[in-house]
């Protein structure tokens, strides 16, 4: 006949055939399958990879962050200590102007210095002494009718000769020699005593001896000073 019969039975061959084809068609989709889900794991892992290293780096990030936190609150202490001894340092400014400025409207002057060069009145203190009674060294004979006695200043810190006022004390006869002050210094000076000075009261050839270190000596001249002049 010129159609074939559904019924017609398939030859062996031509089902093997049909079997293969099947069989093959299934392999090759079973490795597609394994080649996706291969495909996929490798994925899953490589974003596991890339999600650790997210991690790590969040994580490294936040150190730094809380790192920079500590140095900007390191950097705030800073700050405010310095800003404290800013403010020290202002109200030292403040305290030393206001000493500067009594200084300069307290009443004492020089009007006139030994050396000629005036300074500023902040510079200008008064510097006050004893030589001790019973402990001035006096120098000179009796021979040579006169004794002296030198005065440091050195604790005064003046920076120029200042203007010195002396007088002697004792237990007698200073009342009758000439004193002077002599080779003044801004560290020192003398004080130099003659005599005897004679009067009505003591006149001429009264005394028998010449004034000396031994009578200066004996008699605890001392020499009370005081000294103004200026510090810088």
């Amino acid at each position: 006949s010129s159609g074939i019969n559904a019924e017609w039975p398939l030859r062996p061959g031509v089902l093997l055939l049909l079997l293969g084809l099947a069989a093959t068609d299934q392999s090759q989709l079973e490795n597609k399958v394994a080649n996706l889900e291969q495909a996929l794991a490798s994925l899953i892992e490589t974003q596991d990879e890339d999600l650790i290293t997210l991690t790590e780096t969040v994580r490294a990030l936040t150190e730094t962050v809380t790192a920079q936190d500590g140095e900007i609150a390191t950097l705030k202490e800073t700050a405010a200590a310095q800003n404290t001894t800013i403010a020290s340092l202002e109200t030292t400014r403040t305290t030393l102007t206001d000493k500067l400025t009594a200084l300069e409207s307290k009443e004492t002057r020089i009007i006139k210095a030994p050396t000629g060069s005036l300074r500023s009145a902040a510079c200008l203190v008064t510097c006050v002494g004893n030589t001790g009674k019973g402990n001035t060294t006096w120098t000179g004979s009796s021979s040579s009718g006169y004794t002296y006695t030198w005065v440091s200043m050195s604790g005064c810190g003046f920076v120029s000769t200042p203007i010195i006022s002396a007088t002697v004390d004792g237990d007698g006869y200073t009342y009758l020699m000439l004193m002077s002050v002599m080779y003044a210094s801004n560290t020192q000076f003398a004080v130099w005593m003659e005599g005897w000075v004679f009067t009505s009261r003591l006149p001429t050839g009264a005394m028998s001896t010449k004034p000396g270190a031994s009578i200066a000596t004996s008699e605890q001249w001392n020499v009370h000073w005081y000294a103004t002049g200026y510090v810088c």
